[in-house]
């Protein structure tokens, strides 16, 4: 074979496998940037308390698996059992005074009508009904708050996971800022794959 010849079949070769490496690595690169994506957005859960306390205990083992829900760490409920406390008595007092304007206007709404009690007196008592129904409304409001918060004393993880290092040690003071640990999901990802740089014919 002459020397020109073999010359550019050698090129030809080179050439060849020269695509075929570019295209491979065109593939693993996006493949490790689909991947690299995916665990970014699936392992971002973080234990992250929504109210502030002190700390009294730990309740799992760091590295292992906790399912959706488990409580990780507890925060102090006393406070905020004392707050539900005092709400719940609130709305017990709100309740007495709207049941006690209900009875007066109950009362009164016939007299008005035969002229043995003046109307001003029935208006007073309606506004006063009102305001009671006001008041125990906004008083249900702080039993359910006081209810949520209390809840939130027990931080639980919100995805099925391996737990991280505790972040944080008994007895420290925490809030919605703090992050006391992390939790990272291990289901089987399902990544998309589309090789890229590689033409219909071409060498794989």
């Amino acid at each position: 074979m002459p020397p020109t010849q073999m010359r550019q079949q050698s090129d030809a070769i080179l050439y060849g496998c020269q695509r075929t490496i570019t295209a491979q690595a065109a593939f693993s690169h996006a493949l490790n940037e689909l991947v690299f994506n995916h665990l970014f957005q699936r392992f971002g859960s973080l234990g992250e308390p929504q109210v502030s306390g002190y700390i009294i205990s730990q309740d799992y083992k760091e590295g292992s698996v906790v399912p959706k829900g488990q409580v990780l760490f507890e925060i102090d409920p006393r406070p905020f059992k004392a707050t539900l406390d005092r709400a719940k008595g609130e709305l017990g007092q709100a309740e007495a005074q709207l049941g006690k304007s209900t009875l007066d206007v109950n009362r009164d709404a016939p007299l008005v009508a035969r002229k043995a009690v003046p109307k001003e007196q029935l208006d007073t008592e309606i506004q006063a009904k009102r305001a009671a129904e006001a008041k125990v409304e906004s008083a249900k409001a702080a039993v359910e708050r006081a209810e949520l918060d209390l809840a939130w004393t027990k931080v639980t993880s919100l995805v099925d996971g391996v737990a991280g290092s505790a972040q944080v040690q008994m007895g420290n003071l925490v809030g919605p800022t703090s992050q006391l640990t992390s939790v990272s999901q291990v289901d089987p990802i399902k990544v998309p794959c589309q090789r890229t740089g590689v033409s219909a014919g071409e060498a794989p």
